[in-house]
């Protein structure tokens, strides 16, 4: 099930929000061997449960000129059980700002904040440790698009990234972009990014 909102409660601010949710349940019937000496086998019956929700929400204020205040929030949950009864919850919030100033310059930069938690309840035959595991993520960003002519524009930014396991993280950019005719372009980019671990 889905429930999209939208309300604008002035000429410069909207509100967004949406929910989600989903239940679903699996069985299937495979062939186990259970002997080999002598060889035999058996119909064995697997059955799988899922469940996820997600509640978003999103508050947007238009600025002066074609800049914009934006605050995003998510909360989200999802349940997988077969063999291991695993649950994931996640919190997050972020905000980004974006102007532009001097005629030349387009500037956006934010930050946001994300925490996770997770369990795992497995059985006699197999397990994860450690069955509990939190995860907090702390970000910032900020970039800025150059108008250096009518056809050439250069973007330059750089994100910093703390994750409680992996300490902190510089993933700095730089692209140039030529617009050749109507038809036609030419860019090229630099940049380093890190790839999120996962569990």
């Amino acid at each position: 099930i889905g429930a999209p909102s939208r309300a604008t409660l002035n000429p410069r601010d909207i509100v967004e929000g949406t929910f989600h949710g989903n239940d679903s349940h699996a069985r299937s019937t495979h062939i186990d061997v259970v002997s080999l000496a002598p060889f035999r086998n058996e119909l064995t019956v697997f059955e799988s449960d899922a469940e996820s929700w997600a509640i978003s929400g999103r508050w947007t204020r238009q600025l002066t000129g074609a800049g914009h205040l934006q605050v995003n929030g998510f909360m989200d949950q999802w349940r997988t059980a077969d063999d291991l009864d695993h649950v994931r919850r996640t919190y997050d919030v972020s905000l980004q700002h974006r102007f532009k100033t001097l005629g030349r310059h387009d500037v956006i930069w934010g930050g946001g904040y994300r925490a996770t938690h997770e369990t795992t309840k497995g059985n006699r035959f197999i397990s994860v440790s450690p069955d509990r595991y939190d995860h907090l993520l702390a970000s910032a960003f900020a970039q800025n698009d150059i108008a250096l002519g009518g056809r050439v524009h250069a973007t330059l930014g750089a994100k910093i990234e703390h994750r409680d396991f992996t300490g902190t993280s510089f993933q700095p950019t730089a692209r140039l972009h030529w617009r050749i005719d109507r038809s036609q372009a030419v860019w090229t980019a630099v940049s380093r990014a890190q790839r999120a671990p996962d569990r």
